[in-house]
């Protein structure tokens, strides 16, 4: 029980050190069937979460 403590801890306080930086979706990993309107409202949403 306490070493599940430990690692949950240790995983926590990992993961909350860890910084995202948004960017532009490459094309080349987007789904084949989104256009370019969507990739473009998609980016606006979600940017200014992980600036």
């Amino acid at each position: 029980m306490k070493k599940q403590i430990i690692i949950l801890t240790l995983i926590a306080a990992l993961s909350a050190s860890t910084t995202a930086f948004a960017a532009e979706i490459p094309r080349e990993s987007a789904p084949l069937n989104s256009t370019e309107q969507q990739i473009q409202i998609v980016e606006n949403l979600i940017g200014d979460i992980l600036d």
